[in-house]
């Protein structure tokens, strides 16, 4: 009987690090299917649907979204996906904010 306990804690320990390794790729998975599209999410689309920016009320209000924890991890998710492969930076700022709206900023930091 107690080879049977035994045997028993064993499969349940098993079967628990099987489901933590399931979960785990799930959610691997759903941060893979996002960054390259495959999957139609809504926070996403909420996200993209923002850009590219054109006003300063715009910026202000993502900037206020940006202090919840889920809407920053899906804005970080649509840059990479925005970005791509590429390392230039240069390629993703006019996807992000308009002409007009860049014209008002300071890129000199005075």
């Amino acid at each position: 009987m107690e080879s049977k306990i035994v045997e028993k804690a064993e499969v349940l320990a098993q079967n628990k690090s099987i489901r933590e390794c399931k979960v785990l790729l799930k959610r691997v998975e759903q941060s893979v299917c996002r960054m390259t599209g495959e999957v139609n999410d809504k926070e996403l689309d909420d996200v993209a649907s923002t850009f590219p920016m054109e006003s300063q009320a715009t910026v202000a209000e993502v900037e206020d979204r940006l202090q919840s924890q889920d809407y920053a991890q899906t804005m970080i998710t649509f840059l990479h996906k925005l970005k791509g492969a590429s390392d230039n930076v240069a390629d993703v700022i006019p996807k992000v904010f308009s002409d007009e709206l860049l014209e008002g900023y300071n890129w000199d930091g005075r």
